[in-house]
C-alpha cells in the first residue's frame, strides 16, 4: 500500500470536523501562509484532542438515561424534556446503590 493511499484512508476514516481542519491547514500551507514549523505544533493539538475523544466513556448514568428516555416519553408524551429528565434522575435515585454499581459497571465495561 502507497503512502498516499494510507494518508486517503486515515483522511477518510476522520469526523468531518477534523476534515475540515486538516483541510484548511492543507490549504494555509499551500499558499504560504503558515510557516513549517508550526506544522508540529497544529498537528500535535489536533492529536491531543483526537485523543481526548476517544478516552470519554458514558457513565452509568448517562447509559441508564439512554435507556429510561424512550420508556418514559412513551409513557408521557407530553412531558418536556426537562421534565423527562428529572423523571429518569427520580428513577437513577431510586434504585439505590446495587442498582447503580450494575449501571456503573456496565459503563466500565464499555
Amino acid at each position: 500500500m502507497t503512502t498516499d493511499r494510507k494518508i486517503m484512508e486515515v483522511y477518510e476514516s476522520l469526523p468531518t470536523q477534523h476534515k475540515r481542519v486538516v483541510s484548511k491547514l492543507i490549504r494555509a500551507l499551500s499558499q504560504g501562509e503558515i510557516p513549517v514549523k508550526q506544522v508540529t505544533a497544529i498537528t500535535r493539538k489536533i492529536n491531543k484532542h483526537a485523543s481526548d475523544e476517544k478516552k470519554k466513556r458514558p457513565s452509568g448514568y448517562i447509559l441508564f438515561y439512554q435507556e429510561q428516555y424512550p420508556q418514559v416519553k412513551a409513557d408521557s408524551p407530553s412531558l418536556s424534556l426537562g421534565d423527562i429528565a428529572t423523571e429518569v434522575g427520580a428513577r437513577w435515585e431510586g434504585l439505590g446503590t446495587s442498582g447503580r454499581s450494575t449501571w456503573n459497571s456496565k459503563a466500565s465495561a464499555s
